[in-house]
């Protein structure tokens, strides 16, 4: 399960998990996550925590993590097989809805090289407007 829960993805991921907690089972969610990870509220941050100017990521604790409580998130630096084990009870019927790998996303990947086919097309429709 561990294994198929890291290889979801081909994404860079940064080591920490994403659990999403159902709506309004966030104190639910919190007593599974210490049963599992050993993380306690005591360890995680919230989003209210860093005040206006959000969350900087650079001030995220090494154990534990940190809580949105408006959107029912939590990001946790777990070891990846309890992360495992909360997710085979994650679902519908748990205070956990998911967890996942953090990944690193990117705005543009590589693009592909420009085609012959391609430029000539841009020429002939550049031609046809002027």
């Amino acid at each position: 399960m561990v294994n198929e829960l890291m290889s979801q993805t081909s994404l860079e991921t940064t080591g920490r998990f994403i659990v999403t907690f159902r709506e309004g089972a966030q104190t639910e969610a919190m007593v599974a996550l210490k049963k599992h990870t050993g993380v306690t509220k005591s360890k995680m941050l919230t989003s209210a925590d860093f005040g206006e100017s959000g969350v900087d990521m650079a001030q995220f604790p090494d154990s534990g993590g940190v809580m949105f409580d408006h959107i029912g998130v939590a990001v946790v630096s777990i070891d990846p097989t309890a992360a495992g084990a909360m997710a085979q009870e994650a679902g519908d019927n748990s205070s956990i809805l998911a967890i996942e790998p953090e990944g690193f996303m990117y705005a543009l990947g590589e693009l592909p090289p420009l085609t012959l086919d391609y430029l000539r097309g841009f020429r002939d429709a550049a031609k046809g407007i002027y």
